[in-house]
């Protein structure tokens, strides 16, 4: 029935328009009443049409001078113009001859929020408050300036006042949800979304906010049963199976994360993250065709989406196809150039593939773009190793404990460089070293160099280190 109607509405709106631009035309002059008008000008703002809206506001404002609401209009018209001071003038005019029309504040309120005066928005929209036919309106456009100043605990008070009047709209739980997370008050949303659930049992949006915030708490089961509630109110909800699939694949469990995402096939065309995602949960399951299967459908989606092109490469050099993999790659690279960990997994499979000085280079495009990276000053300093040039070595990770002095894995890794250099007395005291440091970190050292394990020198400081520690 509603379609029905809005469908003649608009119908009869385009009749208006027509017959307007063909008075226009043929210069004559047909009497449109107000709402005839309204309607005129409401579709020309709709269509952004600034030079027939304000033709038409002539024309309007001559058949029917003391119309406010065609004032209020061009009021308006000025503020798409950029002219907020004119638009003010005449609000203030208007205001003079109708002060309780709430449409003068709210428009006002609107005007000032624009030109970032949030506490004289806030005055405007409070004189609306009054008179208002929807009050939640006004609450929300309250809640958004106390945002925009960064007062959320006043945006909260006001969102939910908005929603007393309002308890089923889904954009004012979900700002309240917003307002909850950026201020890390995510027990606090819990409890919240809970109480009202149990109010609102229906409600789609505040199961699906509990489940986000569930998601953020690190509670994935928690966050299932919810996002299963959705679903069981309305099954079209595609957010809630996204979400759910993320749950599962937080929890590993890869296979029904890959069932919850293919569920929302029925009711929306997956888009390339989708597929990305898909892809990335067959290549948690070591299911490597798959994995690249549904990498590919998501670069037929968006082909400039990088962390697609970057999953094949992944793929590829899982099988062991490393020139493979290295062409997704720099794919990837081309489309982020300063993503420091695509450079990075570039720098890996180029290693891998024997492209020793390439792989050089993009460790150190890594080193520029994030040099707090905690692994990359192992790995670079690893290619001299590798190729026994440990004084190269232990001049890279040098500069990497300058830059990482709290790095207690590059000391560690020092170690191996001076005992493969034959400093052994030098790598005992820099064993020491790390002892202090962290006494239980040694474990990589020992992965990376497994003939150091045995070290007797290595050994004892092991124990001595262990005896302290017990004593104290």
């Amino acid at each position: 029935m509603n379609n029905d109607f809005n469908q003649h509405n608009d119908q009869y709106s385009e009749l208006l328009v027509r017959r307007f631009e063909e008075m226009i035309d043929h210069g004559s002059q047909y009497f449109f009443d107000v709402e005839d008008f309204e309607a005129i000008i409401d579709h020309y703002f709709e269509n952004k049409d600034i030079n027939k809206s304000r033709l038409a506001l002539d024309y309007a404002q001559q058949q029917h001078p003391t119309s406010v609401s065609f004032q209020l209009k061009r009021a308006k018209l000025f503020v798409s113009l950029n002219q907020a001071s004119k638009a003010l003038n005449l609000l203030n005019d208007i205001e003079n001859i109708d002060p309780f029309n709430t449409e003068i504040f709210m428009t006002k309120g609107s005007i000032y929020s624009q030109l970032r005066n949030y506490n004289k928005a806030i005055e405007e929209y409070n004189k609306a408050i009054k008179e208002a036919e929807s009050p939640e309106e006004v609450y929300s456009n309250i809640a958004f300036e106390y945002e925009n100043m960064g007062d959320y605990d006043r945006a909260i008070y006001f969102l939910k006042r908005a929603l007393k009047y309002s308890p089923e709209s889904e954009s004012i739980l979900n700002e309240l949800a917003f307002c909850y997370e950026i201020t890390n008050r995510l027990e606090e949303s819990v409890s919240f979304f809970t109480t009202f659930i149990d109010e609102h049992p229906y409600s789609r949006a505040a199961w699906f906010n509990l489940g986000v915030d569930y998601n953020n708490l690190d509670m994935s089961e928690k966050a299932i049963d919810a996002f299963d509630f959705v679903i069981a109110i309305d099954p079209s909800y595609t957010p809630a199976y996204f979400n759910k699939a993320n749950s599962l694949a937080t929890m590993d469990k890869h296979t029904e994360a890959i069932q919850a995402y293919t569920d929302s096939f029925e009711f929306e065309d997956p888009d390339s993250m989708t597929y990305y995602y898909i892809g990335e949960a067959y290549e948690k399951l070591t299911n490597y065709s798959q994995a690249a299967f549904y990498y590919r459908k998501s670069i037929e989606k968006d082909e400039m989406f990088a962390d697609a092109w970057m999953g094949i490469g992944m793929v590829k050099d899982e099988i062991g196809h490393h020139f493979q993999a290295l062409h997704y790659m720099y794919k990837a690279i081309k489309l982020e150039p300063d993503n420091p960990e695509y450079w990075y997994m570039y720098g890996d499979t180029l290693y891998k593939a024997g492209k020793i000085s390439e792989a050089e280079k993009a460790y150190k495009k890594v080193i520029r773009l994030d040099p707090t990276n905690n692994d990359i000053w192992a790995d670079y300093s690893s290619l001299y190793d590798q190729q026994g040039s440990y004084d190269k070595a232990l001049e890279i990770i040098d500069q990497g404990i300058n830059q990482q002095p709290d790095n207690v894995d590059l000391v560690y890794r020092k170690v191996a460089y001076l005992m493969s250099g034959g400093k052994v007395n030098e790598a005992i005291k820099q064993f020491a070293i790390g002892l202090i440091m962290n006494p239980k970190a040694y474990g990589d050292l020992f992965e990376y160099a497994p003939e150091l394990s045995g070290n007797p020198a290595l050994i004892q400081l092991i124990r001595e280190a262990d005896s302290d520690n017990s004593e104290n």
